[in-house]
């Protein structure tokens, strides 16, 4: 998994399936302590691929 391609498409699944977690909750609720670690998990994983590729 030394491709920075999919380490990025990794992070956006990631995002994205916090961001579905937290639509499934409703709209009365705040975002969790685990969506939030979720979604910056997901953030920092895109990043890393990012320059990753920059490198390269």
């Amino acid at each position: 998994m030394n491709d920075p391609v999919s380490i990025m498409l990794l992070g956006i699944t990631v995002i994205l399936l916090s961001l579905f977690i937290q639509l499934s909750y409703g709209q009365g609720y705040g975002p969790s302590n685990t969506v939030q670690l979720l979604f910056a998990a997901g953030f920092i994983t895109v990043i890393t691929g990012f320059f990753m590729k920059k490198k390269e």
